[in-house]
């Protein structure tokens, strides 16, 4: 029995993207509809017995009518070629509020043959050219399924904990419903513990629930599709649990991550492996899968030092040395100083780009050189502050001004110190023992307490 997996298509993502000449439609839509269709022409062409989605079709939960027209184009494709299509819906699948329709409905509310939406959770028979493969669906669940009323009274963290409990709780549910029927998989779209994430980290809330890996890999599923993660990914040998990872790159934060979709073969276990495992009954069949790439767009971020006078002639051969050719590209520049960048160049520069950013400069605060001997005049704050504004190059006029603000500041303190130093060093005189003799206050003594006299025991520097 063969299967295609794959997720998070979230088709309508546009950023970075450019008006098509001939559609006016966005460029980066027919980057992702590229990928949708490099998946699903291997499902046909490879006689897939069924298309297992993992969630995420769209990037908004109510996507507009030309990407919805592009979607259900291809799903027909693929029911019309005998291979039945399971959906299962991701986060950016569900309405706000549940009496809303998702983005999916449509397919249930016109009863699409060969298409099943799975909105919550539950174990389905799905039926296919080479038999029934019995499915645990698992979507995406909305806060509100799993919160319950003690909860207000938790932190964050402890609701985190309670929040990946009930979703545990429901994934041991769904394995239980399975029963000893083989073959059976796991279809999710969660997070799962210790997966590695791409760039939807930025979009995960902190309090998002995530299932620790033993509640999905039971061994009583041949093989658990997993979507919402967008690096692909194999999160346990036996049963394979995968993440797909999405078909194309959303952002720079995907950057050199492999895209594309699996091909999983699922196979009666007749024989032990070459690496000795044998399936277990109550499941003797086992799976085996394939990753296969998509022609994802590539990012590519070029990061440069440069020095000297002639930056722009540096950022250039360094672009030139990078295969930038129909990439999304950014350009970073360090500098120690301002240096001017000629823009018109280096936009030729990147013209071979499919889009270019413009280019970032970032320039470094030069360190202040600290003259010879300015740790020895550093006892006076006074001398201190004029070696200070010297080193600044401040003018003649505003060091005068700094100065006779710091001789007021500092005469305040004395002022208002110098009853509480006196206080500390007739307390410390009476307490000596034996009696000490009757000394005036030392230097040393005032300079100490200074530091240490600010009522609180801390030391101050």
């Amino acid at each position: 029995m063969r299967l295609v997996h794959f997720a998070d298509l979230h088709l309508g993502t546009e950023n970075y993207g450019r008006p098509d000449p001939q559609t006016g439609l966005s460029s980066r839509l027919f980057d992702f509809l590229r990928c949708f269709d490099t998946a699903v022409d291997c499902a046909i062409e490879r006689q897939a017995d069924l298309i297992v989605f993992a969630g995420d079709a769209y990037r908004s939960r109510e996507p507009n009518p030309t990407h919805q027209r592009e979607f259900v184009q291809r799903i027909h494709r693929l029911v019309s070629a005998g291979i039945p299509v399971l959906l299962v819906a991701g986060n950016h699948d569900l309405p706000s509020l549940p009496a809303k329709a998702s983005s999916l409905d449509v397919f249930s509310a016109l009863e699409v043959p060969g298409v099943t939406v799975i909105r919550r959770p539950q174990v389905i028979d799905q039926e296919t050219k080479s038999g029934i493969i019995r499915c645990a669906c698992l979507p995406a669940l909305p806060r509100a399924a799993l919160l319950q009323n003690e909860d207000r009274q938790l932190d964050a963290d402890a609701l985190r904990r309670a929040l990946s409990r009930r979703l545990t709780q429901v994934a041991a549910s769904l394995a239980d419903r399975v029963a000893d029927f083989s073959p059976s998989i796991l279809v999710a779209h969660i997070g799962v513990e210790g997966a590695m994430l791409g760039s939807e980290a930025s979009l995960i809330s902190g309090a998002e629930p995530v299932a620790p890996l033993e509640a999905v890999a039971d061994p009583k599923y041949s093989y658990v599709a997993l979507g919402h993660v967008h690096r692909f990914q194999e999160m346990n040998p036996r049963p394979p649990v995968v993440y797909c990872g999405s078909l194309d790159r959303v952002d720079f934060g995907e950057e050199g991550q492999e895209k594309g979709f699996v091909v999983v073969d699922i196979e009666r276990d007749s024989a032990a492996s070459p690496d000795g495992w044998r399936a277990s009954p109550p499941n003797p069949w086992r799976a085996s899968y394939e990753f296969v790439p998509t022609p994802a767009r590539r990012f590519l971020t070029i990061d440069i030092q440069v020095s000297g006078a002639d930056a722009t002639t540096q950022v250039e051969q360094a672009i030139a040395a990078a295969n930038i050719s129909q990439a999304i590209v950014r350009v970073r520049v360090t500098m120690n100083e301002e240096q001017p960048l000629d823009e018109e160049r280096l936009r030729s520069s990147l013209g071979a780009a499919f889009v270019a950013l413009p280019v970032s400069k970032q320039v470094r605060a030069a360190a202040v050189p600290r003259a010879p001997g300015v740790a020895e005049r550093m006892t006076d704050p006074l001398a201190a502050l004029a070696e200070y504004l010297k080193l600044r190059q401040v003018s003649q006029e505003r060091a005068r001004a700094l100065r006779a603000k710091a001789q007021d500041m500092l005469a305040a303190l004395r002022h208002d110190a110098e009853p509480l130093l006196d206080a500390a060093h007739d307390a410390l005189v009476r307490s000596a023992d034996p009696p000490a003799p009757q000394l005036p206050p030392s230097p040393n003594l005032r300079r100490t307490s200074r530091r240490a006299g600010n009522g609180s025991g801390a030391t101050q520097s």
